[in-house]
């Protein structure tokens, strides 16, 4: 090896290769702490992650439930109809039509082996998600009921015959949720597209008004003080057109119905464990403070200069 080789119990390299190397890590290392500094973003896209694996587990277990009730036989002979309307409500032998739920079938008996078959169908698909006992944490008529209906639980809890209208109703609400947290699944992916875009542009504008405001105004010129000055005006600016674009994504959005409970908004989902709901808005507004500081004291350092 000549001279400018360097040698450790690793091995030798280079002395030019070595610092080659030392200066990419610099830059990877400058690079990951310019995106860290961002004070909210970052968990927020944390969030997005956990959630879209999450809606989509359920999504993929409502699918399967659907597919395991639909193939449960429904019970021979005949039972109460409950829901129907007419002189035939009740009685023994008037056989439900679609829609219409079974909750008797006849004498008191036990529930059919049908019945056990849709429910536990029921526990080893939807109550089977990873997150279930930590997001949900309910009984089967209790998620049920949140999921299709208290008239659904109800019947699946009491029913002892399984109907054609139970099972169809079973199928028709699955189908629901699962449609349900496909739209979420959906709408996470176009926030982690949102979160990603605002990501990149509030990061260049940390990284510059971060580099301008460490720089000192003494040694600066009249027209270098301009100058920086319309540097801040153009990331002001730029930090508005992200706020306004925000603002109106959030206007035009649309509720989240994962259950029966009733839609809520996007951001009021997804991010309710976060400080802050709305994380783009409060690390933009954040970082526009920070320009306009910078802005308030190149104006004082200007008014010297006249």
């Amino acid at each position: 090896m000549g001279a400018e080789a360097i040698c450790s119990p690793a091995g030798c390299f280079s002395a030019a290769l070595l610092t080659q190397a030392l200066m990419w890590i610099g830059l990877a290392a400058l690079t990951v702490f310019a995106l860290a500094t961002l004070a909210f973003i970052p968990d927020a896209r944390a969030v997005l992650r956990d959630e879209r694996e999450r809606a989509s587990d359920e999504r993929d277990a409502f699918a399967r439930f659907v597919r395991r009730v639909a193939d449960v036989d429904v019970t021979a002979g005949q039972g109460y109809a409950a829901g129907g309307n007419g002189a035939n409500q009740g009685v023994p032998g008037s056989g439900p039509g679609p829609g219409t739920l079974a909750l008797a079938g006849g004498g008191g008996r036990p529930p059919d082996d049908h019945v056990a078959e849709a429910r536990r169908a029921y526990r080893e698909t939807v109550m089977s998600v990873p997150h279930y006992e930590e997001e949900y944490g309910e009984s089967l008529a209790e998620n049920v009921s949140a999921e299709f209906g208290e008239s659904v639980a109800i019947a699946l809890e009491g029913a002892e015959a399984f109907t054609p209208g139970l099972r169809r109703t079973l199928v028709d609400g699955a189908e629901t949720a699962r449609d349900r947290r496909n739209s979420l699944v959906r709408a996470i992916e176009k926030e982690e597209a949102t979160l990603r875009e605002a990501a990149k542009s509030l990061s260049d504008v940390e990284s510059d008004v971060e580099s301008i405001e460490g720089g000192s105004t003494l040694s600066l010129s009249f027209e270098q003080l301009m100058d920086r000055w319309g540097h801040l005006y153009d990331l002001e600016q730029e930090c508005e057109a992200v706020l306004e674009e925000r603002q109106e994504t959030i206007r035009s959005g649309y509720g989240v119905p994962l259950r029966l409970d009733g839609p809520i908004s996007l951001q009021e989902y997804l991010y309710d464990s976060l400080p802050v709901t709305h994380p783009v808005l409060a690390e933009t507004t954040r970082l526009l403070d920070l320009v306009r500081g910078v802005q308030d004291s190149t104006s004082v350092a200007l008014s010297r200069r006249v």
